[in-house]
């Protein structure tokens, strides 16, 4: 009967002891499991941002190649015939619009120091998205 009077008490803080560190435990891997949550969210938006300066990137590389197949046809175009300043000076004009159109478009940054799309690539790609191209007669 001794036997049993000490293993009951034993029994209890033994199990106490286990209780306590289980929760320890568990507390311990919620932390971890919460942390985790936040770098999967904070490399799902670092994810999404390059998505973002990705697709930037391929807007401005087919914006850049139109513009420079515009610029080298007016240039072309221009070369063509004799220059006359009152014939050409239109031509001249959208020429000259093309080459800056491309040296404007080659030299955005796509991404500022951070890593954020560059507000000024936006506002060239509203700029020159749907520039008209130059007609097969010049206009």
């Amino acid at each position: 009967m001794l036997n049993v009077a000490v293993i009951g008490p034993s029994a209890l803080v033994a199990g106490m002891t286990v209780k306590n560190r289980g929760t320890k435990a568990k507390t311990e891997a919620e932390k971890h499991r919460t942390d985790v949550e936040i770098e999967i969210v904070k490399l799902d938006a670092q994810n999404e941002l390059l998505r973002a300066v990705n697709a930037r990137a391929n807007e401005l590389d087919h914006i850049l190649i139109r513009l420079t197949d515009d610029a080298t046809v007016s240039m072309d175009t221009l070369e063509s015939e004799p220059f006359d300043m009152e014939r050409h000076a239109e031509r001249l004009q959208r020429a000259l619009i093309l080459v800056k159109a491309v040296r404007d478009v080659a030299t955005a940054p796509v991404a500022d120091e951070q890593g954020n799309l560059d507000q000024q690539t936006e506002e060239l790609v509203l700029k020159y998205r749907n520039t008209s191209k130059e007609t097969a007669d010049g206009y």
